[in-house]
């Protein structure tokens, strides 16, 4: 009897949790979170923060590790993708947590990732936000809310429009 009773209230803790982290909008994954600046370092090693909500373009925010087999089958629909974009309207970030500036620019260079700003955020970014899968492709709006997150390799059935 004790038993079930435990059971019970765990079940009920278990759902309540479920539904509080639905409802909260605390991560980048989450369609709706508020994604308005991203500290990036720069190549003199200071950090720069990028605004996300600038109000003039939307953001293509492409999250990647040049040492990913999924991220080198990858950047050939972000190539396709980014070549359709139109770049008065879009900006494309490309960022990474490991390597430095120079290395990350130079595998852009090698997988012709044209017109995408490098960028290397730190682990304690990464882990914050939980942008822990590569390759990661993430739509963000002129106000800097997430309005699609693809977590991971895709092939077909992009669709930026939102």
């Amino acid at each position: 009897m004790l038993l079930v009773v435990v059971n019970v209230f765990l079940i009920s803790q278990n759902r309540q949790l479920r539904k509080s982290l639905e409802n909260s909008k605390q991560f980048v994954l989450d369609e709706g979170y508020r994604f308005a600046e991203l500290a990036i370092k720069r190549k003199d090693g200071g950090e720069e923060l990028v605004n996300l909500a600038d109000q003039q373009r939307n953001t293509l925010l492409l999250v990647f590790n040049s040492n990913c087999r999924y991220c080198d089958q990858q950047y050939p629909y972000w190539n396709e993708l980014i070549r359709g974009l139109d770049p008065s309207d879009w900006k494309v970030l490309a960022i990474s947590s490991e390597g430095n500036h120079e290395s990350i620019e130079s595998h852009l260079e090698k997988w012709n990732l044209e017109g995408a700003m490098a960028g290397r955020v730190t682990l304690d970014v990464i882990k914050k936000t939980r942008m822990l899968f590569t390759p990661m492709t993430i739509v963000i709006d002129k106000e800097g809310e997430v309005r699609k997150v693809w977590p991971g390799l895709w092939t077909k059935g992009f669709d930026i429009r939102f």
